[in-house]
């Protein structure tokens, strides 16, 4: 027997030297590479799909926007080398419990000839293998969670592109409208001082139009503000300089109907919810298990110096149920049933702030319909007090208030319009709805 343990130590010494990990720190460049701007997207069930190449010499289309904000936002950048983490957590909760080698040897240099000359024992913990198959699902639903959690990030990085863009769109069409009406009543103003030259007209008549030329001009100087705040977040939702500029597809219009789709089985944070209260309930179990003793076996292997070679087996049996068992085990008690109660509390909060959110959107038409209606109302006689104009009937002070009026309106229905696509918009985002213009295959 002697002879066949002292090859076995050797063995297991020289595997033990041999597994040793050396540390090499590195670090990381002080401005960081990217590479082409090739998007590898993948689908939910992890097969891979076509990359979608990004051409400079086209404008960026909102799928396009949406696929580089994914791959490239610092945010979700962060989010995916944290999760490497709870990866390798998850393949070391799908190991085995290691069992446990003890030896020792003594030279005995007074007393009896029978001292112990050298002992092995082998020690293996039963207790962490009872608990291994709960705990390895703890750590599986705890690393789904995190997964969802990341695709909820994501989902609403997405979303935010899009209100972002469609922001964008608003702020052209309302820069368009303001200049166009600032033409017109720099055009008036110009005739208007001109006649107070040759006092024709009496100056506070000037005074109003100068007062609403003055308005416009801050309308104006807003909204560009505006448009430069959003251009920045923009750049900053896609992790790209702010200098780059940006050509902009044309964004298709937002559907006024959808279907609104169960929350429980759609949205990737109230699924990670379900899965970090799956996984306080296999913490439950661990701990409960745990209670009992932490029971151990082993095999012990001994020979004194009078050569009496001793073979038997030990048994270690802690009483960890007078200990911390019964507080542990109630803590996670407490945990799992808090981890329910949030999960139930967000389901319901959002299922209700999306029915507001509906309702919100009825409201919104109808305000759409009459902004429409008011529109083409004041805008119906234009064609007719323009050709008056041009026959020399009419003046062109008596056509301009008609015609700012005119644009006055369509503004008013544009900012109609823009605050229904927002509510919209969130609804899409919140109920996790993706519209037809992303059905495509590498969304």
């Amino acid at each position: 027997m002697n002879n066949v343990l002292k090859p076995g130590i050797i063995l297991a010494c020289a595997l033990n030297m041999a597994a040793c990990v050396h540390y090499h720190p590195s670090f990381s460049p002080d401005r960081p590479i990217y590479g082409p701007l090739v998007v590898s997207a993948t689908s939910l069930a992890g097969q891979p799909l076509p990359d979608h190449e990004v051409h400079e010499d086209q404008p960026l289309d909102l799928s396009t926007l949406e696929l580089l904000a994914v791959s490239h936002n610092p945010h979700l950048v962060e989010m995916r080398a944290q999760l490497h983490v709870q990866e390798l957590e998850l393949v070391v909760a799908g190991m085995l419990p290691e069992p446990v080698y003890g030896g020792g040897r003594d030279r005995p240099i007074s007393g009896p000839d029978h001292f112990t000359a050298w002992n092995n024992n082998l020690n293996f913990d039963i207790a962490s293998l009872i608990t291994h198959h709960d705990q390895q699902r703890f750590h599986h639903f705890q690393s789904e969670s995190i997964h969802l959690d990341l695709l909820w990030q994501e989902w609403l990085i997405v979303g935010q592109i899009r209100s972002v863009c469609y922001q964008l769109s608003f702020d052209t069409a309302a820069l368009n409208l303001l200049q166009q009406e600032l033409a017109l009543i720099s055009n008036l103003k110009t005739r208007e001082e001109n006649a107070v030259s040759k006092e024709l007209m009496t100056k506070p008549l000037l005074l109003e139009t100068l007062q609403q030329f003055q308005t416009i001009e801050t309308d104006l100087h807003n909204v560009r503000q505006q448009r430069d705040h959003d251009l920045f977040a923009l750049h900053t939702l896609l992790g790209i300089n702010p200098e780059t500029r940006l050509r902009l597809a044309p964004l298709p219009p937002v559907h006024n109907e959808m279907v609104q789709p169960s929350l429980m089985n759609q949205r990737p944070d109230l699924l990670a919810l379900k899965r970090a209260a799956q996984a306080s309930d296999m913490q439950l179990r661990t701990a409960i298990i745990q209670q009992f003793p932490d029971l151990s076996l082993g095999l012990n292997d001994g020979l004194d110096t009078a050569d009496n070679h001793t073979l038997g087996f030990s048994i270690q049996l802690p009483l960890s149920f007078l200990g911390q068992g019964q507080a542990r085990a109630r803590l996670a008690e407490v945990s799992r049933a808090e981890a329910e109660t949030v999960y139930r509390l967000r389901l319901a909060k959002e299922d209700r702030r999306l029915r507001w959110l509906a309702e919100q959107v009825v409201f919104e038409k109808t305000r759409v319909k009459q902004a429409d209606t008011a529109w083409r109302i004041i805008c119906a006689p234009s064609a007719h007090w323009q050709n008056l104009l041009d026959q020399g009937a009419i003046t062109l002070e008596m056509v301009g208030p008609q015609n700012r009026s005119c644009l006055e309106r369509h503004l008013d229905l544009i900012r109609e319009q823009h605050k229904l696509d927002e509510l919209q918009l969130d609804i899409m985002t919140l109920s996790g709805y993706v519209p037809e213009w992303e059905r495509i295959q590498h969304v």
